[in-house]
């Protein structure tokens, strides 16, 4: 599970790799960056900050490579990170 999934490129090394690959982000833009990479697995539309849209224990690992860094830029709940 790739939190914060942006261009998709984490995704492209994990599949490399052999395992499944799911992407959230917030971003519609940068999900569509990742389908123009063609990155395999599945895109999903999500606000972390809503939680995950899965039951506990569906995955064996996750990670989050920039997401942090860009919540720095929405620090007030009116603001949109895009």
């Amino acid at each position: 599970l790739d939190l914060g999934c942006g261009s998709g490129l984490s995704g492209q090394i994990i599949t490399e790799a052999g395992h499944d690959w799911i992407g959230l982000d917030i971003s519609t833009h940068m999900l569509g960056v990742a389908q123009e990479q063609e990155a395999e697995g599945d895109l999903i539309l999500s606000d972390l900050g809503d939680g995950v849209p899965f039951r506990p224990g569906m995955f064996d690992g996750a990670i989050s490579i920039s997401a942090l860094q860009w919540l720095c830029n929405a620090d007030k709940r009116w603001h949109v990170p895009k």
